[in-house]
């Protein structure tokens, strides 16, 4: 697989490779909207097709950040970043939306083995933790109010709203305390 990365990042063909992201059709799209606003659970272990294709050449990512929407019947928004690769991707509801060169120097291979699928909106704090494997280092947020469970000095930050339920998560892979 890193020799196909390679020749994907070198000879051009990143450019195609993500024109080709974007231009899946809505048809092929993963997930009913309304089934999304009615469950919590919404594309928890489900990937998209254009998730789907970023997998196929890059695998899980090293980092990642994920948000719900809370004001626009809690949208899912995932930030995808391979730091060897040097590129990031964003999705919404699963659908790609952009991506952009991505650097971040002293990342490493990071302590959990979790991926973007393993988390939906409104999960409590237990349920995180069991995904997780232990417990975190709870925090309120004082400028906010909001919860933060904080794993691993920092490589896993969920956020919590005041109903604990998990509004957004952050996989940070540096190799050196934050």
């Amino acid at each position: 697989m890193g020799l196909l990365v390679l020749l994907l990042l070198n000879s051009g063909l990143k450019d195609l490779f993500l024109q080709q992201v974007a231009t899946v059709s809505y048809d092929q799209r993963y997930m009913d909207p309304e089934e999304d606003k009615a469950g919590n659970q919404g594309n928890a272990g489900k990937s998209s097709d254009d998730q789907e294709k970023v997998l196929s050449v890059f695998g899980y990512p090293e980092q990642f950040i994920i948000l719900f929407d809370e004001g626009a019947d809690n949208k899912r928004i995932d930030s995808w970043m391979y730091s060897d690769m040097e590129v990031c991707f964003l999705f919404e509801e699963g659908l790609f939306i952009d991506s952009d060169e991505y650097y971040l120097e002293g990342a490493g291979p990071g302590k959990y083995s979790i991926n973007p699928f393993d988390f939906y909106y409104g999960m409590t704090p237990p349920e995180v933790e069991e995904v997780l494997g232990g417990k975190g280092e709870e925090i309120l947020e004082e400028a906010t109010g909001l919860d933060l469970l904080i794993f691993g000095n920092g490589e896993i930050i969920c956020i919590f709203n005041d109903m604990d339920e998990l509004i957004g998560i952050s996989k940070n892979t540096l190799t050196e305390d934050i």
